[in-house]
């Protein structure tokens, strides 16, 4: 597992300190600007990171260069989780009109690229706006797909002994319903 993969997963388990301890040293390894995936992860590590210690300034200008950087070079697949990033950020600065627009790309693109990694989290910040609107029916539908796509997502895990490290992350324990 590379430095960049080992600071994402920190990230997403809480650990953030630690993460961006490992996030820098990925920056750092010469072997980064060769391995395009590694800068990605090492970015969603800092972003995961400045989202829980709500800088969503900085997550929205973090996502912004990497959504342009990875269009620059055509690696495409990562587009879609930038948008969810900086949408989601938008939408706790408030910028509800921005975030929904943010996001009617990311889901296209994530639709595009069959990558269900993305839509949960495009979803989850579609029911949150909807919420903040007070449309509750349609919270509730994309809530419902949210779910039905976290759990196909553990479902495809099984085979190769994953699931139990996907579901233990909190935000998907909390779609789960699970402590």
């Amino acid at each position: 597992m590379t430095l960049a993969h080992r600071a994402l997963e920190a990230a997403e388990q809480g650990r953030h300190d630690e993460a961006e301890e490992l996030a820098t040293a990925a920056f750092a390894a010469p072997e980064m600007p060769h391995v395009p995936i590694g800068a990605v992860y090492a970015r969603m590590a800092r972003a995961t990171v400045l989202l829980a210690r709500n800088d969503h300034e900085g997550v929205v200008a973090l996502a912004r260069g990497a959504y342009e950087d990875q269009t620059r070079v055509g690696f495409a697949s990562y587009r879609p989780d930038w948008g969810w990033y900086e949408a989601d950020s938008l939408r706790a600065l408030g910028r509800l009109d921005a975030a929904s627009a943010r996001l009617d790309v990311a889901e296209r693109e994530a639709i595009e690229l069959d990558a269900q990694r993305s839509l949960w989290r495009i979803y989850a910040c579609r029911a949150l706006i909807a919420d903040e609107h007070g449309r509750a029916a349609d919270a509730r539908a994309a809530r419902v797909r949210v779910r039905e796509i976290v759990e196909r997502i553990a479902r495809s895990l099984e085979p190769v002994g994953l699931t139990g490290r996907f579901v233990a992350r909190a935000d998907v324990a909390e779609i789960l319903g699970r402590p």
